[in-house]
């Protein structure tokens, strides 16, 4: 008799921690998720994009995200191209920086010693590029645009509320907000988190990097 209840509370344990194990990996889930794999250029050299063979990029950066997490100013998110204001047929993963949130005003100057981004007129300091910016305003959407006291030429945009302005960090050579305007971050299966971590094994043999 006591054999048998020693069984009967061993099977009740098990079946109690199974449910426990389940119940965890279910809440990690839901707030993190691990393996979304960087591809292209756009991000470097922050981020490394893998190299192109056969049609795919292979040995590209991994990255752990925090889901459920708004995004701020200089946060990298992982998003749904189809959360773009303006998005292309092509339906896939996308990796920016974000540079401005809902409210903000970012305004781009192309000025003699530079192209400058502000926002909310505040010069941003960005130390991630991998080359200073380029301003090809013609091939941009924006709100507004004009010439400045200075006599510089400027884009302007105003980013609604719960949606972000994003940019590659390699600058020159992404599709981005300046294209296909704002990210909505309504849309829960579209906004796939931010990232936290970086992880590669076979690049620079750092295998972990908080970002």
């Amino acid at each position: 008799m006591s054999k048998l209840s020693d069984n009967k509370k061993w099977i009740i344990e098990l079946v109690l921690t199974l449910a426990i194990a389940v119940a965890a990996g279910l809440t990690v889930r839901a707030f993190v998720f691990v393996g979304v794999e960087v591809w292209g250029a756009s991000m470097e050299d922050t981020l490394y994009g893998g190299v192109l063979t056969d049609g795919e990029y292979k040995n590209s950066d991994k990255l752990v995200l925090l889901r459920r997490s708004a995004p701020e100013r200089g946060d990298i998110i992982v998003f749904d191209s189809r959360a773009f204001e303006h998005y292309g047929d092509k339906v896939n993963n996308l990796v920016k920086r974000v540079i401005a949130v809902g409210g903000d005003t970012l305004t781009v100057v192309d000025a003699p010693d530079g192209v400058q981004v502000l926002v909310n007129g505040q010069i941003c300091d960005e130390p991630y590029l991998k080359a200073d910016m380029q301003a090809y305003f013609d091939l941009w959407r924006y709100d507004a645009s004009g010439i400045t006291d200075e006599g510089y030429s400027y884009v302007e945009w105003t980013v609604d509320e719960n949606c972000v302005f994003v940019m590659g960090d390699n600058r020159n050579n992404s599709n981005d907000s300046r294209t296909c305007g704002q990210v909505s971050l309504e849309n829960q299966d579209y906004y796939k988190g931010k990232a936290v971590i970086r992880y590669n094994f076979s690049k620079d043999h750092r295998v972990f990097r908080f970002l």
